[in-house]
């Protein structure tokens, strides 16, 4: 059972990083974060990308949990789902904390680098 909640957010890692490997969801996602919420219509405008590429790019961003929508009439309107994002800075942190760590030790003892 706690394999599979492991393999579940492994899962969904791989969403949101697969979502912010394409330079133009990047780009949206930073208009985004840019105001509380945006429209459609703003993003294609700021982005000249055409409203379906746009669409689509936002539904990757919404399945990967990296932005959230709200209706309001008939406007849908994003806006950054920054608890997801700090979940992400949460899982590269471990990597660069141990980094930083292995160097500190190094600086403190070079010689204990040679060993290596």
């Amino acid at each position: 059972m706690q394999m599979d909640a492991a393999l579940s957010s492994v899962d969904d890692e791989d969403r949101a990083f697969k979502a912010l490997g394409h330079r133009d969801r990047r780009a949206i996602l930073r208009l985004i974060a840019d105001d509380d919420e945006v429209a459609v219509g703003t993003l294609v405008d700021e982005t000249e990308l055409d409203q379906p590429i746009v669409s689509q790019h936002l539904r990757v961003l919404r399945d990967a949990g990296l932005v959230g929508v709200r209706v309001e009439g008939n406007r849908r309107l994003y806006s950054v789902q920054f608890a997801r994002i700090g979940e992400l800075r949460r899982f590269l942190d471990q990597f660069w904390n141990e980094k930083l760590a292995a160097l500190k030790s190094v600086a403190e003892d070079p010689a204990q680098g040679r060993n290596r």
